[in-house]
């Protein structure tokens, strides 16, 4: 702006600034503009970043069909369980990215298999039985303590 002002070179009038700045001047002029170059690189990282929201079935279309797929009708955790597994099986391959209904059959038959079934795996956070305060994690032994 001053530059034009008076028809000077823009590289002139800051060469000419910069040199007429005290010491305290100049450290405090290199701190903004490390502050204002972080900001703007940290911007422009945000832009360069996609953050999928792949847990909103109005977002992923992908989620939303596996969603679909999966009757309402189950408990909410197991629900929630089949569809993260369809959706992993397709993000790594396994089943091909337009999930059909025996696909999804396949999936639901597996979570059901493996975590409704009291033969299946069971989450170690779950009392021995009904009515105890001991957890089944409680039920490992320490390796250390046996080496003692």
């Amino acid at each position: 702006m001053i530059a034009e002002r008076y028809g000077v070179l823009r590289s002139a009038v800051c060469s000419f600034v910069e040199r007429n700045l005290s010491p305290e001047e100049r450290v405090l002029r290199q701190d903004k503009f490390r502050v204002r170059a972080s900001q703007r690189r940290a911007r422009d990282l945000t832009k360069k970043v996609q953050r999928p929201a792949s847990t909103s079935p109005s977002v992923d279309p992908l989620y939303a069909r596996i969603s679909s797929m999966v009757p309402r009708t189950i408990d909410r955790a197991l629900r929630d369980d089949m569809i993260s597994e369809a959706y992993l099986q397709v993000l790594e391959g396994r089943i091909k990215g337009n999930a059909t209904p025996t696909d999804m059959k396949k999936v639901i038959s597996g979570v059901f298999r493996r975590f409704a079934n009291k033969w299946g795996d069971v989450s170690l956070d779950e009392p021995v039985s009904a009515g105890s305060d001991t957890l089944l994690r409680d039920m490992i032994p320490e390796d250390a303590g046996l080496y003692a």
